[in-house]
């Protein structure tokens, strides 16, 4: 609709220059120019928070010219209902990941899947 419309282009905008096309080294970071800071993003109305609790977090991650979205989620995740595929990961634990591959992400979440709870900051952009 108009409104998933008007959170892709002001995405777009807010990361204009990404380099086009999948990463083939998942260690090398996008070609991003600089970003918008995180807080540019707030109140955006397609972002959302969810609290992943420990352990793994069942979600299958692609590197975009966007960013880390999510691909899929697992039948048994914790976040199945909560996120939907082909959001955009732009924070975990208000750390700004839209440079990151999903590799870079997915090492990210691992290493602190021990925490209680972990803030995964979305955008919706369909």
């Amino acid at each position: 609709g108009a409104a998933s419309e008007k959170a892709r282009a002001f995405f777009n905008n807010m990361v204009s220059g990404v380099a086009a096309g999948r990463q083939t080294n998942p260690d090398t970071q996008a070609n991003v120019q600089p970003l918008h800071p995180l807080q540019d993003l707030a109140g955006h109305p397609g972002m959302y928070h969810v609290l992943a609790p420990p352990g793994a977090v069942g979600i299958i991650v692609d590197t975009s010219p966007d960013g880390p979205a999510v691909h899929s989620l697992k039948s048994a995740s914790p976040m199945l209902g909560l996120i939907s595929p082909g959001d955009l990961i732009v924070a975990l634990d208000d750390e700004d990941t839209r440079h990151m591959t999903a590799a870079m992400l997915t090492r990210l979440m691992a290493q602190k899947s021990t925490q209680r709870e972990r803030k995964i900051t979305l955008l919706t952009v369909e």
